[in-house]
């Protein structure tokens, strides 16, 4: 392969001179490159669509249960026969099941979004966020980790005694705490009955037992005479 070219200014013609294997060694060693590098960006792509392809099965997996598991936690929550209030840090109402709708006489709607304060009479109603501040604030539990009877309300504005248990929850960084509220009216009605009877009880035994005295006073003083 060769090459000419003639200058005016100097009045002289240039030649070049290669062979063919010399004039192409740049463009073969081009098109090889670029032929190992495309064959290269084809196994890279094999390689991570295969890693990508499992790892987008096994993310879906994951989700799968995870969906699975809050279906089976949200059925258990929804179906318990025990009223439960989930609050968050700020006390309010996020989850409200079937039973409390029942206990309570709201309907989910009526209550999500609100404060839990709204559920409580004086002086629960305005103590509660001081509670919940000053356990956030101190990590001191006065109320969460114990079993308290206190009075409840519902929406007719009617109080009525409850058991109540709340139990801190954590998802991730996120601080939630469960309310399990048990109405306790006819136990407090059984309770009222039995001290009502215990007390009645007492009075009898006390009647009697001045009615015996005064019975042995009177045979006491039967004797005397009659010894006399």
């Amino acid at each position: 392969v060769g090459a000419w070219i003639w200058d005016a200014k100097l009045g002289l013609g240039f030649v070049s001179e290669m062979d063919v294997d010399e004039a192409y060694q740049d463009y073969n060693a081009t098109r090889r490159l670029v032929f190992f590098t495309f064959l290269l960006v084809i196994v890279l792509f094999i390689v991570f669509s295969g890693v990508l392809g499992k790892a987008l099965k096994r993310t879906r997996a994951l989700s799968d249960k995870f969906k699975r598991n809050e279906s089976f936690l949200i059925t258990v929550f929804e179906s318990s026969i025990v009223a439960l209030v989930l609050i968050d840090k700020q006390g309010i109402i996020r989850s409200f099941n079937n039973a409390a709708v029942r206990l309570f006489d709201y309907a989910p709607e009526e209550v999500l979004g609100r404060n839990v304060n709204v559920l409580m009479p004086e002086p629960y109603h305005s103590q509660h966020d001081g509670y919940l501040k000053s356990y956030l604030t101190t990590g001191t539990a006065k109320v969460i980790g114990s079993l308290r009877e206190v009075l409840a309300l519902k929406k007719s504005g009617s109080e009525f005694p409850i058991e109540l248990s709340v139990s801190e929850v954590r998802f991730g960084d996120e601080i939630f705490f469960l309310g399990t509220v048990e109405d306790i009216t006819e136990r407090k009605h059984m309770e009222k009955a039995l001290l009502e009877s215990h007390d009645r009880l007492e009075m009898r035994v006390a009647k009697r037992t001045q009615e015996l005295r005064s019975i042995n006073e009177d045979l006491k003083n039967f004797a005397y005479i009659v010894s006399h």
